[in-house]
């Protein structure tokens, strides 16, 4: 629709497009045991511009047979033309995780089993200052209280920041340039994004502490249907910052190891994805990814490297916004791997 017509409909009534999801995903871990996972999503376009990018309310909901249990609902709105951003969550979660001490080089028999029980409200706020630049606004509101403790455990003697429960409130300030085509699988286009979150006790948090980010993604079009995807990422942390907060490596970031797997106060990371279209729906990736993490940004260049290589399988279920079921398989290091499901890309 050229750009005169979508102006003209923003000032009377305007068709939308519209697409509810609702999609049942039985997995099982090893921490929780057999695991139903309940996902939809209801998705709409303020106007239909060519550009404005579509807006959505979601909500997630697991249970385990271990009695576990995470609940979340919220809404990613974008106004006509994308000048305006919301992204808004509330969540509760009790599931367990596991701790293996902090540093770069924590062993895999020093884990321990925890289960952290969350409330959390989190919302951001964008407003583009030139095309495709935003500044960016937030507040992380969040409560956890540590349950389930191992006797004995690193986390039981309380000289662990955050071992005996922690509370955020915490207003962050960044800066987002955004120029990808699609928000679900971009084909081209970059991400970047920076942003410092303070965490202030004369606002109630428990705990001074100061979190940093830098996140680039690029993505290209190598031909039709084949398209390379690029990450890197710096985290950092000073102040007494909770275990739960530190910058980590694992989960999305370096896929075979375990979320927390490896904390400390400065994470650098990367990895490269192929994306194929194969046939129909169906498509596959294959990925590298590597990490290091350590006490500061000075001992990064002298700890382990870690590494992981995969490959995925992927359905679009909406051919209109590009949104894939995904499903990765991922390996590491001293036998390491893991499986993972889910509705976005894993960058």
């Amino acid at each position: 629709m050229p750009r005169s017509d979508s102006v003209a409909a923003l000032h009377g009534p305007t068709p939308q497009r519209k697409a509810f999801y609702l999609y049942p995903v039985p997995t099982s871990e090893k921490l929780t045991g057999f695991k139903i996972m309940l996902i939809g999503a209801y998705l709409w376009r303020t106007a239909l511009d060519g550009t404005t990018r579509p807006s959505a309310v979601f909500s997630n909901w697991a249970y385990t047979a271990n009695h576990q249990l995470l609940i979340s609902f919220g809404g990613d709105v974008w106004s006509p033309f994308n000048a305006r951003h919301l992204n808004f969550e509330v969540a509760y979660s009790r599931f367990p995780a596991p701790f293996y001490g902090v540093g770069p080089r924590t062993a895999q028999s020093a884990e321990e089993l925890f289960t952290p029980r969350t409330l959390a409200l989190e919302f951001t706020a964008q407003q583009e200052i030139r095309p495709h630049t935003f500044v960016q606004l937030g507040l992380h509101l969040l409560h956890t209280s540590i349950v389930d403790q191992v006797p004995g455990g690193l986390l039981i003697g309380g000289t662990i920041a955050g071992s005996t429960g922690y509370t955020m409130v915490a207003p962050e300030i960044g800066l987002v340039f955004d120029s990808r085509d699609q928000l679900f699988s971009p084909q081209r286009g970059a991400f970047i994004e920076g942003h410092v979150r303070l965490n202030l006790p004369p606002l109630g948090g428990s705990t001074g502490f100061q979190l940093f980010l830098l996140d680039a993604r690029v993505y290209r079009t190598v031909r039709p249907g084949s398209v390379l995807a690029l990450q890197a990422a710096f985290e950092g942390a000073s102040g007494t910052v909770p275990f739960e907060e530190l910058p980590q490596l694992g989960g999305s970031g370096v896929r075979a190891y375990v979320y927390g797997r490896w904390r400390d106060r400065a994470a650098l990371r990367g990895q490269a994805e192929w994306r194929q279209h194969v046939a129909w729906r169906f498509g596959a990736v294959a990925f590298v990814g590597a990490g290091v993490i350590g006490s500061g940004i000075g001992a990064l260049g002298s700890v382990p490297l870690r590494t992981t290589y995969g490959a995925g399988f992927r359905f679009k279920l909406s051919t209109k916004e590009n949104a894939n079921f995904s499903m990765d398989y991922a390996r590491g290091q001293e036998g390491a791997s893991a499986l993972s499901f889910g509705f976005t890309e894993a960058f």
